[in-house]
């Protein structure tokens, strides 16, 4: 009789270690490990920065290869963009709504400042409303691929396996932050949310050296006329669109036109003709830590035109090894201080003006 009472008792006790085992296993609501690892990192990373949001949505993200990215929607903004096969984190903002923000499906992704939604075929921009002409998508394919692969040759091996599940350690992401690098009255740049001289139409270049100039105009450095100088009027960027149009240029700009309108400009205003051009990244964090001057960074997604961002700052703490840039979006929405990854081939080229 104790045997069959003592066989009941372990059987309960076991069904029961079983049940406990089993519903552990089981993902939260139906979110997957990757997403749930994911939620994880960055709600560590947002205490990390103090940032007064919380986490709201995950979303899948593809470039236009087919290589996967994660999209973290946070309440009441803030967007936070990860590659999980490499581990990186590419790019996030705290002020800023998601550019996918009231889009659920056909979410593609080409990089910073590259964010689209696929309709009847055509590839068309979340903010900036421009597509992606059919006979050059091939070669914006072959450009997100060629970023994939830095991507997976720069992986973080910390965070990469921790994703997958390989690791449970969570301590390495809430490092505090070290020293960032900024350009003189940086906050001048930082608080410039909307009415900076935006122009809708794809004049991102345009708009990137509106805010170099007017910040060097804040300085007291160059004195712009008054009826450029307003911080809020569009007379400045639409000005450099005239003359960018003088010289023959349209809207789709890479680093060297735009060095050109810039002195072009300056040569009308009798201001220095200063600015210069470079590939890639080269001579950015110099400008920004040891000369304090902001520069025009433009993307490198061939086929999708060359978005153009000020960067103002720079850090290396967020990823160790690389450089994480501060940059201005020159869009409306708060995209005043978006941290982009600058590991790779993300930017095709920069625009310095050295006054």
């Amino acid at each position: 009789m104790k045997k069959c009472i003592l066989s009941v008792i372990l059987a309960v006790i076991m069904t029961f270690s079983l049940g406990i085992v089993a519903s552990a296993a089981e993902p939260d609501k139906g979110v997957s490990l990757l997403d749930e690892r994911i939620i994880s990192f960055v709600e560590a990373k947002i205490a990390t920065i103090e940032a007064k949001i919380t986490v709201d949505r995950v979303k899948t993200l593809s470039d236009l290869a087919g290589n996967e990215y994660k999209l973290i929607e946070c309440n009441p903004t803030g967007y936070f963009i990860i590659h999980p096969e490499s581990g990186i984190l590419v790019e996030y903002a705290t002020d800023a709504k998601s550019p996918y923000a009231s889009i659920d499906s056909e979410l593609y992704y080409g990089g910073p400042t590259y964010y689209y939604v696929k309709s009847e075929g055509s590839y068309t921009h979340t903010v900036l409303d421009t597509t992606i002409d059919n006979d050059k998508l091939e070669a914006a394919i072959q450009k997100c691929n060629t970023l994939n692969d830095e991507l997976i040759s720069q992986t973080n091996n910390t965070s990469a396996r921790y994703f997958t599940g390989e690791s449970n350690d969570l301590s390495s992401f809430t490092v505090l932050a070290d020293t960032d690098y900024w350009v003189t009255s940086y906050t001048w740049l930082k608080n410039r949310t909307s009415g900076f001289g935006y122009v809708s139409g794809g004049y991102c270049g345009y708009i990137a050296s509106n805010l170099v100039l007017k910040y060097w105009n804040y300085r007291g450095t160059i004195d712009l006329p008054s009826s450029y100088s307003t911080t809020n009027s569009t007379a400045l960027t639409n000005e450099l669109i005239d003359v960018g149009s003088g010289l023959g240029y349209g809207t789709s700009t890479w680093a060297s036109p735009i060095a050109n309108i810039i002195d072009e400009f300056c040569s009308q205003q009798d201001l220095p003709e200063e600015a210069g051009w470079a590939a890639g990244v080269f001579g950015i964090t110099t400008e920004i830590k040891s000369n304090k001057r902001p520069c025009i960074l433009f993307g490198n997604l061939d086929g999708a035109g060359n978005h153009a961002v000020v960067a103002y700052g720079y850090n290396e703490y967020e990823n160790p090894g690389y450089y994480t840039y501060i940059c201005h979006y020159g869009w409306n929405g708060s995209y005043s201080e978006v941290h982009v990854y600058g590991g790779t081939s993300v930017f095709g080229s920069n625009t310095k003006y050295k006054v």
